[in-house]
């Protein structure tokens, strides 16, 4: 797998995208972070750097579920193998966090009802996951390591609703 942006590369990368027409392509920022290394299991680690977090276009609005109000610039979380297909990441592949605090949840959503069955995730990659053992609890701790790795790539609470990027970036610390 590709080895994610550096954070403060990452931020940087986000917070162009809140700006950008959706016709200009931008290099892909993983929600995986240098630091997950030393806080998180080899699968949570895994689980991450098959993420991307994008801002949400006007064709991202126009294709998110009804159920769920997305607005331009709106921070979304999506299979990267998705992303990168013809297709594009699309239905249970795309997530939109209400919360900074509702990223962890996501993407334990992302997991369970998408990527075993992701139609892009190369055979590799699955058998690596198929081969480890997930947390199933939800850790306050894990949690409280999520936002703080949001906060690293300038992610943050919206007043409108949900999750925006180009916020102040808040380094992480090491353990």
């Amino acid at each position: 797998s590709s080895s994610p942006l550096g954070s403060s590369t990452a931020a940087e990368t986000l917070k162009k995208a809140v700006s950008v027409s959706s016709r200009e392509k931008l290099e892909r920022v993983s929600l995986a972070v240098a630091q997950d290394k030393e806080w998180l299991s080899d699968f949570d680690c895994f689980v991450r750097e098959q993420v991307e977090v994008f801002c949400a276009n006007s064709t991202d609005v126009s294709n998110a579920a009804e159920s769920v109000p997305v607005t331009p610039g709106q921070v979304g979380l999506r299979c990267i193998h998705c992303a990168k297909s013809q297709e594009g990441a699309q239905g249970e592949a795309v997530l939109y966090p209400h919360s900074v605090s509702g990223i962890y949840e996501s993407v334990r959503e992302l997991h369970r009802l998408h990527l075993h069955d992701c139609p892009n995730l190369p055979i590799e990659l699955k058998s690596e996951m198929s081969k480890m053992k997930g947390s199933t609890d939800l850790s306050s701790a894990l949690q409280k390591y999520y936002v703080q790795a949001a906060g690293a790539l300038g992610l943050f609470d919206s007043d409108e609703g949900g999750v925006r990027a180009g916020g102040r970036v808040i380094p992480m610390v090491g353990k």
